[in-house]
């Protein structure tokens, strides 16, 4: 029996924020997907996550050259009150004028109130290859975002993203698909996603995807997507934590839309009675246009290309684990979809002193 999908309307929005990286143009993309009826699978809402919530929040540490371990707070997203009531109208009636202008007219003080403040970690100065980043390096910013989204649903009263292996490896696959794609700035503002992309890499999972002329529209369940008109080489931890961070305060204020917002705060589903879990991943892709000049970049520092094709993508993905197979009528996944969270204990093997 085949999944019955209704999904909203795709969008794609380009936005010139100067709080984003850079004075460059930004563009978000979300597939805002609803509910799945009489599907024919089994989904293990029993998994780690029902159980294990103190594995949820994340103090990050790192090794340096002398083995030598830091930690740092996690940074946060604040909420106002007014923005929780207004956001959670939006999502009972997104077509409510009255509530969509209380949430533009407040939207500039959220933004003020959410200032980046760089961490103190060691070796954030150190460069690596945007398209190739080690996974230990993945899995750091993986869980710094889940620590930033966390801070939101916390506030919101709703359940808490974990990172696992399969969650930093999707993401990641999804990002290489986008690449063998050539999926440039043209085609990020024609189609809000790379839907076929998202789908190549979820399959040997065999989570659930739209049909393929669906997905070739753009329409996919688990990516947010934001993109910049410029391309990278590389880019130090420190300046990628920035990013995203300025990705998921666009996501959360962009003053124009709401549904990366209900993503991020973990109330876009209406599959909330299934959903036990949502497991997140985050990756990148630059591509450099077929005619592309290098330019002194506000956001680094240094040079970067830019050109009407060049892209900076930030791939923010997110798995409901009720869209995760247990075992189909086809047979179990090529690869099966690892929910055993990534924590501060299983990254690091000393103690770790908690800034407060």
């Amino acid at each position: 029996m085949k999944a019955n999908a209704k999904v909203r309307v795709v969008f794609s929005i380009i936005l010139s924020l100067a709080f984003i990286l850079s004075a460059n143009p930004l563009s978000y993309a979300h597939e805002h997907h609803k509910k799945h009826n009489n599907l024919n699978i089994t989904t293990n809402h029993n998994q780690i996550c029902t159980t294990n919530k103190s594995c949820t929040t994340t103090q990050i540490c790192r090794a340096t050259e002398q083995n030598n371990m830091i930690a740092y707070k996690p940074m946060e997203i604040k909420l106002t009150d007014e923005y929780i009531k207004c956001l959670n109208a939006y999502k009972a009636n997104p077509n409510d004028l009255v509530n969509i202008n209380k949430l533009k007219l407040m939207n500039q003080k959220l933004v003020d109130m959410n200032p980046y403040k760089a961490e103190v970690a060691l070796n954030d100065e150190i460069e690596y290859d945007i398209n190739n980043l080690p996974y230990e390096v993945r899995v750091e910013l993986s869980l710094m975002t889940a620590d930033l989204i966390n801070s939101i649903r916390k506030q919101m009263g709703t359940e808490p993203v974990m990172v696992t292996q399969s969650s930093v490896e999707f993401a990641n696959e999804v990002a290489k698909e986008y690449r063998k794609d050539n999926w440039d700035w043209a085609a990020s503002q024609k189609l809000p996603h790379d839907g076929m992309a998202v789908k190549r890499a979820a399959t040997p999972y065999r989570l659930l995807c739209p049909e393929d002329n669906e997905a070739i529209l753009g329409s996919q369940w688990y990516e947010d997507f934001s993109a910049l008109n410029i391309a990278y080489d590389k880019m130090s931890m420190k300046k990628m934590k920035e990013s995203i961070y300025n990705s998921v305060i666009g996501f959360m204020f962009n003053g124009h839309e709401w549904d990366h917002a209900m993503s991020m705060a973990g109330i876009e589903t209406d599959d909330e009675a299934n959903n036990k879990c949502d497991y997140i991943g985050v990756a990148y892709d630059s591509y450099i246009g077929r005619v592309a000049t290098q330019v002194q970049d506000k956001f680094t520092g240094k040079l970067a290309w830019h050109g009407k094709d060049s892209k900076f993508g930030v791939h923010v993905i997110t798995v409901h684990d009720y869209l995760i197979p247990y075992c189909t009528v086809g047979g179990c996944p090529a690869k099966k979809f690892l929910v055993e969270p990534i924590t501060k204990k299983n990254i690091c093997n000393t103690t770790v002193h908690v800034i407060e």
